[in-house]
């Protein structure tokens, strides 16, 4: 593009976020307390008493995939993140592809986990003793969506840094605290064997296999913070140490969930945790209720949490894109006060909460889901 027009180029808010920010980012979308009572105990069908092993291995995965996100935004960043290094690297063909295939991948996520809302309340409040109406689904698939809107609209400085932080840190303090008393109340129970004796898989290899992706796609999305570049105060450094910060924090609960659950549950009994009603709310509610309702109020936050940040990640590549022409020019739009992206954010969020909520009625609510997240 020629100088003369620089200018005119549509910018983000420059140094809106430093390393607080970018941690709050990256741990949005990891969504610890989010992906325990969702994705990770899936796993156990699988994995059996092995889940606190491939819950493990997957953090090694994420570590190496974080890695290389190091390098390449230490050199490069924009707020085309990810597809940005493709492009420089490999060239703006397969830079595209990859956009569009992130792009989707973020949207698909926000809406699977805005419809997850509409099954865990349920679940949820059913510890309770309290059961939801059948479509019940609506507004909650609705809210666990929408919610997310606002906040990706607004002032991306106060969104990260008084909520989405300070939400998923709760988040990791509440992992870390009932796994360490659920450890100490093992007692004998403890056991290096969940890490090294692999008999413990009810389906073998193939079933840790299966297990790993579980925990792979629980563990993994501190990378989403390289969306952040062009807002970011000293970008080379304070998207890296975020992405770290946020990995280890995060994957460190995770690891002490799989197992705290597992040798709570009773090693045997393991692979019946995929198939049960949210089994960490049942044990926080066996030390207290109130625990059990924070777990609750936690956990559904946190998926409301971690829809801000796909959406955060799927705007500014569609507002990327658009800046480069391979988008309507529309989404350059900026708010002129927030700085943010806006047509960009509301666009996500409508298309989101119009496939959350028009797939049900043609495929059945959880038919639904479930074709949303192999998607």
């Amino acid at each position: 593009m020629p100088m003369s027009n620089t200018a005119n180029i549509p910018r983000l808010k420059e140094n809106a976020v430093g390393l607080w920010g970018n941690y709050a980012q990256a741990m949005a979308v990891t969504a610890p307390l989010g992906s325990v009572v969702s994705s990770l105990f899936a796993g156990a069908l699988y994995a059996g008493a092995n889940l606190p092993l491939v819950t493990l291995l997957a953090f090694i995965t994420s570590c190496a995939w974080i890695y290389i996100l190091s390098c390449f935004s230490s050199k490069i960043n924009s707020a085309g993140g990810f597809y940005t290094y493709s492009a420089n690297s490999l060239g703006r063909r397969t830079g595209y592809f990859e956009a569009v295939t992130e792009f989707m991948a973020f949207l698909l996520t926000t809406v699977f986990e805005g419809m997850y809302v509409g099954i865990i309340v349920p679940s949820l409040v059913r510890v309770f003793g309290i059961v939801l109406p059948s479509w019940s689904w609506i507004p909650l698939t609705a809210l666990g969506i929408g919610l997310a809107i606002p906040f990706t609209y607004y002032d991306i400085t106060k969104t990260l840094t008084k909520y989405v932080a300070v939400a998923a840190t709760s988040e990791v303090i509440l992992l870390l605290g009932l796994g360490l008393y659920l450890v100490f109340k093992a007692g004998p129970a403890n056991t290096i064997a969940v890490f090294t004796d692999l008999h413990l898989a009810p389906h073998g290899v193939s079933g840790l296999a299966t297990g790993y992706l579980l925990a792979v796609i629980s563990v993994a999305g501190a990378g989403t913070a390289t969306y952040l570049g062009e807002e970011t105060k000293s970008p080379s450094k304070n998207i890296k140490r975020g992405m770290w910060l946020a990995l280890i924090l995060g994957g460190a609960s995770m690891i002490l969930s799989s197992y705290s659950v597992v040798v709570s549950w009773g090693l045997t009994h393991a692979a019946d945790l995929g198939g049960a009603s949210v089994p960490l709310v049942q044990l926080a509610a066996k030390v207290s209720a109130a625990l059990a309702v924070v777990t609750v109020l936690l956990a559904v936050n946190s998926l409301i949490v971690s829809n801000v940040g796909t959406n955060l990640a799927a705007s500014r590549i569609l507002f990327s894109l658009a800046r480069e022409g391979g988008a309507p020019s529309k989404f350059t739009s900026v708010h002129g006060k927030h700085r943010s992206p806006y047509i960009s954010s509301i666009f996500v969020g409508a298309v989101a909460v119009g496939i959350g909520l028009s797939t049900p009625l043609l495929l059945g609510f959880i038919n639904a889901h479930q074709f949303i997240a192999v998607a």
